[in-house]
């Protein structure tokens, strides 16, 4: 009987560049999926440190790019805060500090 990896036995994700990334959209896999892999003797300790360590440089990435781009919300969004929070409130967007009114 062969050795099962995370490709056999989740064929949504693949090695790349010693990290486990999804097929669709080559970003890492989350920091529970890849742990659980860990324990479970499914990936090497070096492959999961690899993991991590790509993940976290993605998200510090997507979190720049966020930041840097300004975007005002869209009408939909405003609508949505208004809806949630009501009429003439401040809300604040954790990720980029900026403050929007509804």
């Amino acid at each position: 009987m062969s050795e099962s990896t995370p490709s056999d036995l989740f064929p949504r994700a693949h090695l790349h560049d010693g990290a486990w990334v999804w097929n669709s959209n080559d970003r890492a896999v989350p920091a529970d999926i890849a742990a659980t892999w860990h324990t479970d003797g499914l990936i090497t300790t070096r492959q999961h440190d690899a993991t991590t360590t790509l993940r976290e440089r993605q998200t510090h990435e997507f979190l720049a790019r966020y930041r840097a781009t300004g975007a005002e919300p869209t009408d939909e969004e405003r609508f949505e805060m208004r809806a949630a929070f009501g009429e003439g409130v401040t809300v604040i967007d954790i990720l980029s500090g900026r403050e929007h009114h509804t």
